[in-house]
């Protein structure tokens, strides 16, 4: 398969992702939607999709039941919040600020990808 191709292919996975995405009414349903998509997307073994609290001072996830998991905002995943960049990790363990708790317990490279409200449109509606 050409380069092209893969990506074509790729895009079309990420667009059917959006579209499940879009039809999910539920927080909880979303974080696990998403998580779901985001494992099937990269062939990947573990996923996290966390959203920060409205004090930006703590991460929320829910669990497979849909239980809500509250936790301090740290790790790689507390870093990418707080400057607002997507972070490529080849080797978590060996970051600084990888953090057990919150971060995936993997040896394989971490993304990170913040996606940020924007606050003047909310305040807007």
């Amino acid at each position: 398969m050409d380069d092209q191709t893969s990506f074509f292919n790729t895009l079309r996975k990420i667009l059917k992702t959006g579209i499940i995405l879009s039809s999910v009414f539920t927080i909880p349903n979303l974080v696990m939607t998403a998580r779901h998509h985001l494992k099937s997307l990269f062939d990947i073994a573990a996923a996290s999709v966390y959203l920060v609290s409205s004090d930006r001072k703590s991460m929320i996830t829910y669990d497979d039941n849909g239980t809500e998991v509250r936790s301090e905002k740290s790790g790689l995943i507390g870093e990418c919040i707080d400057k607002q960049e997507i972070f490529n990790i080849v080797n978590s363990y060996n970051h600084p600020n990888y953090n057990s708790t919150v971060d995936l317990d993997t040896a394989a490279p971490i993304i990170c990808y913040p996606i940020i409200r924007n606050e003047i449109e909310e305040r807007e509606k």
